[in-house]
């Protein structure tokens, strides 16, 4: 038996990716996928160095701002709040190609069952959304478990023979802002657990900067709710 740790969208928030990933080890996880988004909305590059520093522990795949980063295809508008100019000359030339390596989706073979993971959805795997209540029947996949990343909103669903988990956000919520989200994955008996733990201390530090936050992205930050999806630790 192996149990996975599969994280995603940390978007800079280094205090919160070292609670993600001190959580799952503790749930027994050795080995991990990182599904995308490890910059954005906060300007640091401390979760792409911590990513490296794992080697090969962790497996990444490309998130939409890893996407925009390396095209650097964005709109100044949209830049105010993603914040990728800012982050850029922050990159050495090997962590830019580091990112650039990952690929889109990831297919794997674990244990007895076949697995995908992508950061957006299985019809558009970097930009694509699906939240806990997008109709899964147009999505047709091989896998028996599919992973993704990239509305910030985790849940668990079975549709078409295929478990489809949407991990969350590790490192920006959109439900709970304090409260990081991730999975574990069993790869003997196929069980997923959605685990929630607490980022408040880690948000209050990247909120007080430098540099400041779009106001946008300390709300999400801010927002509680009071039913969350996933086992509080």
């Amino acid at each position: 038996m192996a149990l996975v740790g599969i994280m995603s969208d940390a978007h800079g928030n280094t205090g919160a990716f070292d609670r993600c990933v001190q959580v799952l080890q503790e749930r027994g996880a050795r080995s991990f996928v990182f599904l995308g988004d490890a910059v954005g909305y906060i300007p640091s590059a401390e979760v792409v160095r911590r990513l490296q520093d794992m080697g090969g522990r962790v497996r990444c795949i490309r998130g939409n701002h890893e996407a925009l980063l390396l095209n650097g295809d964005l709109e100044a508008e949209r830049d105010r709040v993603y914040q990728l100019a800012a982050l850029r000359p922050l990159l050495t030339d090997e962590e830019i190609g580091f990112l650039a390596s990952w690929p889109p989706f990831l297919h794997a073979k674990m244990g007895r069952f076949n697995v995908a993971f992508v950061h957006g959805s299985p019809s558009d795997p970097t930009y694509g959304y699906v939240y806990p209540d997008t109709d899964l029947g147009p999505f047709g996949t091989p896998a028996d478990f599919l992973f993704m990343g990239n509305s910030h909103h985790p849940f668990v669903r079975r549709s078409n023979d295929c478990c489809f988990v949407n991990v969350g956000s590790c490192g920006l919520p959109r439900d709970h802002g304090s409260l990081g989200a991730a999975a574990t994955f069993d790869d003997d008996s196929g069980a997923v657990e959605v685990y929630r733990f607490d980022i408040e201390a880690a948000n209050g530090r990247a909120m007080r900067g430098p540099p400041a936050l779009h106001p946008s992205v300390v709300a999400v930050m801010s927002r509680r709710k009071d039913e969350i999806y996933g086992t509080r630790v």
